[in-house]
């Protein structure tokens, strides 16, 4: 069998002070390393056939891919294998990083949030202080409202990983995650999509007054079982809202 030899080159360093991490990068995972490093210890080390790649900024080898390898390397004491590439922006980096491993919205907010995305430290913000669906959160930064009408398009997803999301309505979201928070004494399910998109119609087809259907369901809340469709909650919701009343009132 022929191997035909690559023009690409490993190199390997024991200097670890050559090495940089990227701001902005995903955090490291503790688990990882210890995990990586067990299996090195156990006699399984690849290390040298999977070297790390980094590309050269001002005088330092800064890590693209491969900083749980590096971290290992440099708590074993061993040599850090690796390949010079072209640099790369940050969106490539978590493009990469996210081929090779699963990456969760939070990593693609703390990547380009610290790297200094204002779009992306506000979804911080909100994430940080409410706890609704991420999809929810993102259609209301970005549309001025939450969207079932088959939820975030394809576009907008790729626009989010590559650190291309703007945010839109930051004060309506801030508006909506604290009055649909308003409701969680009341119901356990007053962050999803379906309870928040019954809850939006009743107040968009503004045929009744908020306050007092808000009040009426709530004080009714201990009736009202856990529903899977927003139409469903609708029918409670007018229930609740017609309870004492002589006539049927039609809130939505």
């Amino acid at each position: 069998m022929q191997h035909k030899e690559s023009s690409v080159l490993v190199y390997t360093t024991k200097d670890y002070s050559l090495f940089k991490h990227i701001k902005g990068n995903r955090n490291l995972n503790l688990n990882k390393i210890k995990r990586i490093k067990k299996e090195v210890l156990n006699g399984l080390d690849m290390l040298k056939y999977n070297p790390i790649l980094v590309s050269e900024n001002n005088n330092k080898l800064e890590v693209i891919d491969g900083q749980h390898r590096f971290e290992v390397c440099k708590e074993l004491g061993s040599n850090v294998w690796y390949i010079v590439c072209a640099t790369k922006e940050l969106s490539e980096i978590a493009k990469l990083n996210s081929n090779n491993e699963n990456w969760k919205n939070d990593d693609y907010i703390k990547c380009f949030a610290a790297a200094g995305n204002k779009n992306y430290i506000l979804i911080n913000e909100i994430v940080s202080k409410y706890k609704f669906p991420f999809s929810q959160i993102l259609a209301v930064l970005f549309y001025g409202r939450n969207k079932t009408d088959g939820g975030l398009s394809t576009a907008l997803k790729e626009k989010f990983k590559e650190g291309n999301f703007e945010v839109k309505y930051y004060e309506v979201c801030e508006a909506f995650c604290k009055e649909m928070t308003s409701w969680s004494a009341a119901f356990k399910q007053y962050a999803s999509g379906d309870f928040v998109e019954a809850v939006q119609r009743v107040k968009e087809a503004n045929k009744v007054n908020y306050d007092e259907f808000k009040k009426r369901v709530i004080d009714y809340a201990a009736n009202i079982p856990f529903c899977r469709k927003p139409t469903e909650y609708l029918h409670w919701f007018e229930i609740a809202y017609n309870v004492g009343k002589s006539k049927r009132v039609v809130i939505y």
